[in-house]
């Protein structure tokens, strides 16, 4: 399980879930205009299931803080 110290892979990484990170916040209603219940009643308005609307939530913000981290 050796890993490479690359800066490059380290700089991909953190910038891609800065990039999201603002999406996933703004869905959970901590940044923007918004509220969690909002986006839950956006995306089951388009037919998505409760369950997987939570889970493209909870995705989408705590996988920007674990790309961030390096987890």
């Amino acid at each position: 399980f050796a890993t490479k110290n690359d800066y490059g892979i380290l700089f991909l990484r953190v910038a891609s879930g800065i990039a999201m990170l603002p999406y996933g916040l703004s869905k959970l209603g901590i940044i923007g205009g918004g509220t969690f219940q909002d986006s839950m009643g956006f995306l089951t308005g388009m037919g998505i299931p409760f369950f997987v609307a939570i889970l493209v939530i909870v995705g989408e913000s705590l996988g920007a803080i674990s790309l961030i981290i390096g987890f």
